[in-house]
């Protein structure tokens, strides 16, 4: 069913469905908006090369905290840290700390993204990074004095994270910047290299940090430490604002397609109301700060994307397990497993950097309309998905779980997809707002399956037989359901003015 004309209404002004671009545009702001993508890339880069570099290190120095407040004056290098109450400790610790990270992010994110919308993505953008950076400096002050100071500290480190709403934001503002300046037939092909840019990280720098971890863990901490203040001072001295340029954009390319609008009809959320002074400007900010995440639920297709977003992190929770399922059904090593993520990340950056960019390409020569498009290769997306799901979990030979394996990564580009398809339906004033929601949307949905996956792996774990794939067939069936639910998204109709 389409959207009616109030739903459309109540989104705004919805952009065309494929726009023509103008001449004049296109001249003088495709190679300013070519350098905004290029430095929106490599802050991307190396913020997720800083979080690859961080993560085993980190762990490292937790561990060697844990030994010595258990050992106490007699801790030496050489005491065995492997004991069961130093794990079970440092796993608390980890997890912990997991979990406490997600929180800012989670309750303030969807407020960091109404102030990218009124104030710009760049201040936000900064705000985050600035968090993260002190978060990341007192974890490792924390640790440096592990003799002095308690290893469960460093959870303060989450208190930072209140600044700017951590990592969750961090991300959207990038994914929102490059919406922001993005032609809409370029707009998931530039998300599908950002999403490459993390396999790339995690290929190759998460190994390289492990191994540098083996010889001195502090080396990679300080590295990833060096890689955030390198993309703060990229975003300070190289980085303009893009919210402006996205309202330019759209309002050129709204006015070649569509009949000027009457003056009464300016957005609301967009344009400030008359100044007030004081107790009451504050009201009124706060208020209508509500009153934009209206545009949330003004759109039932709206929200179905919302729903997709939260199974975004099924595909990369499968590492959690992957190895031990790998080991115990056809009886391989971990090592010999290991191979099977690493060709299983292979196909995914090819599939992410050249497949479905040039499957998108030809598909937009054929026919211009970008949405419908989107929406073929998302569909399949999630096809290959549940079947590659299915095939791993019920294939009793290594030879069909391998064929399972590779159609499960071809469905990689599911959530690139989906996020592209999301800002069709909301004003691109709102893409923040937007953004920041989905990325809720998505850690909300990667703690809720956490749980159900890891006791469907331990049921399927103990029963064995054709049960051991469970945790495969559970999340067969959420994505066998989430295809479902996108057949019922309807993309919105240009808006109609009546005189």
């Amino acid at each position: 069913m389409q959207p009616n004309t109030a739903e459309s209404a109540e989104l705004g002004r919805s952009p065309p469905p494929s726009p023509v671009p103008n001449s004049s545009i296109a001249t003088t702001s495709d190679n300013s908006y070519k350098r905004i993508w290029r430095i929106c890339l490599i802050i991307f880069a190396l913020l997720k090369v800083s979080n690859s570099l961080l993560e085993p290190p980190l762990v490292k120095l937790k561990e060697i905290a844990c030994c010595k407040q258990h050992y106490g004056p007699s801790w030496s290098l050489g005491r065995d840290c492997q004991v069961d109450q130093v794990q079970d400790k440092l796993e608390s610790v980890v997890q912990w700390q997991r979990l406490l990270d997600t929180a800012p992010g989670i309750l303030l994110g969807v407020v960091y993204g109404i102030l990218s919308d009124r104030y710009g993505r760049r201040m936000v953008l900064g705000l985050a990074l600035l968090g993260v950076m002190l978060g990341a400096l007192w974890t490792q002050a924390m640790l440096f004095w592990s003799n002095v100071f308690p290893v469960r500290l460093t959870w303060i480190s989450t208190i930072f994270y209140l600044i700017g709403g951590g990592e969750l934001v961090m991300s959207a503002m990038i994914f929102t910047m490059v919406a922001d300046i993005a032609p809409e037939e370029k707009r998931a092909s530039r998300f599908f290299r950002l999403y490459a840019v993390t396999l790339v990280s995690d290929m190759i720098v998460c190994p390289a940090s492990a191994a540098l971890t083996k010889i001195q863990p502090w080396w990679p901490a300080r590295f990833g430490l060096v890689c955030l203040v390198m993309a703060f001072l990229t975003l300070a001295l190289l980085l303009p604002e893009t919210l402006q340029l996205s309202r330019q954009r759209y309002t050129a390319l709204e006015g070649a397609l569509l009949q000027e609008e009457p003056e009464d009809e300016d957005d609301p959320v967009i344009y400030a109301d008359l100044p007030k002074k004081g107790f009451w400007e504050f009201v009124d900010a706060t208020v209508s700060l509500l009153r934009d995440v209206r545009f949330l639920w003004a759109s039932r297709s709206l929200l179905i994307t919302l729903a997709l977003f939260s199974v975004g992190q099924l595909y990369d929770q499968t590492a959690d397990f992957f190895l031990e399922y790998i080991s115990k059904r056809y009886g391989w090593r971990i090592s010999q497993a290991s191979f099977l993520l690493w060709y299983r990340n292979l196909v995914n950056l090819f599939l992410l950097s050249c497949v479905l960019p040039s499957i998108r390409s030809k598909l937009i020569r054929r026919d211009p309309n970008v949405r419908r498009k989107d929406m073929w290769l998302a569909k399949a997306s999630v096809i290959c998905l549940v079947i590659g799901s299915f095939i791993t979990g019920l294939s009793p030979l290594t030879s069909v779980m391998f064929l399972g394996l590779t159609i499960f990564s071809l469905g990689h580009g599911f959530v690139p997809l989906i996020l592209s398809l999301a800002t069709d339906f909301i004003h691109p004033g709102h893409t923040g707002l937007l953004y920041t929601a989905l990325g809720v949307s998505e850690t909300i949905g990667k703690l809720t399956h956490q749980p159900l996956l890891s006791a469907s792996f331990h049921i399927g774990m103990s029963v064995g037989g054709i049960i051991i794939g469970l945790p495969f067939m559970v999340i067969g069936v959420i994505l066998m359901i989430a295809g479902f639910n996108l057949s019922f998204v309807k993309f919105p109709r240009p808006a109609n003015h009546l005189d």
